[in-house]
């Protein structure tokens, strides 16, 4: 049975979170629909014409909407641009620069074009790259490293895409201001593993912070757990803290009827691991 093991990276979008900041909504397609939409229902026969009046303000409001988007959308990027060419500026005007970079982690700036720039850690060996981190703890797979001239290299992520696509500039500016410094080694993600003896597992709806994490494909005997970090139940990785975790049940009354089953927080330590049950209703007294 397919696995439910589950990278939280991908559910907090911890990687594309930072790329799709600056992903500029395009309005093109949303007018292309307006026009559309209004056309085809505006030739209508059986229209009213209070239903073409509401239509045409509907539309207008749309239109409305789309160009405050866009203007939204510039003016970030603007903002972007400004503050990439204050750094790259800022970077131009050092008079020195360490001939090299100590082993360990530093932290640095990536600056993969006008329209992106972030922060993350990087972990320098005989002055090249060899691991990279976002949030300081989700690893992140580089195709390409140059090697660190003037406290400057250059990176190519794997399958980067948008403002992470191509060749990225990485400054250290850090160590530029002070050469005998490096950062706190990146943290070590855990792991947590749900797991649940109530044979309605389709039922049963899963959530941790805020994200939804499906539902369970297993079920197990009330005194045989699995394994943390088993497969065939839901495991998150993330990295170490405290965290909510959630749990309710669809009920026979209803659609969307839902109850708890139970919520609690759970505290994830580096490389630890977890396991916690999801209860049947009969077993919450215990």
């Amino acid at each position: 049975m397919k696995s439910k093991t589950i990278l939280l990276a991908l559910l907090f979008c911890a990687f594309w979170a930072k790329a799709q900041v600056y992903y500029y909504h395009s309005s093109q397609s949303n007018y292309s629909y307006s026009e559309q939409y209004i056309n085809s229902h505006s030739t209508s026969r059986n229209l009213s014409v209070d239903n073409a009046v509401d239509q045409t303000f509907g539309y207008l409001g749309r239109l409305i909407d789309e160009k405050k988007e866009k203007e939204a959308a510039q003016a970030k990027k603007e903002k972007m641009q400004k503050r990439v060419a204050e750094m790259r500026k800022y970077y131009e005007s050092l008079s020195k620069y360490p001939q090299k970079m100590l082993d360990g982690w530093h932290e640095g700036v990536l600056l993969g074009s006008d329209e992106y720039i972030a922060d993350a850690k990087f972990l320098v060996k005989n002055n090249k790259v060899t691991e990279m981190v976002w949030d300081d703890w989700l690893p992140q797979e580089l195709n390409f490293s140059g090697p660190i001239l003037k406290c400057k290299t250059g990176i190519r992520i794997k399958d980067g895409k948008g403002p992470l696509e191509g060749i990225i500039d990485v400054m250290f500016i850090n160590f530029i201001a002070d050469s005998t410094s490096t950062a706190k080694p990146a943290l070590k993600p855990g792991k947590v593993t749900f797991w649940t003896n109530n044979k309605n597992i389709k039922k049963i709806g899963l959530q941790f912070e805020d994200f939804s994490l499906g539902h369970f494909t297993h079920y197990f005997p009330y005194a045989s757990p699995p394994k943390c970090g088993a497969d065939s139940e839901i495991v998150v990785y993330f990295k170490p803290g405290l965290y909510t975790y959630k749990a309710t049940i669809l009920s026979d009354w209803g659609y969307s009827n839902y109850k708890t089953l139970c919520e609690g927080k759970v505290r994830i330590t580096e490389e630890g691991c977890e396991i916690i049950q999801i209860n049947k209703e009969s077993d919450l007294k215990r």
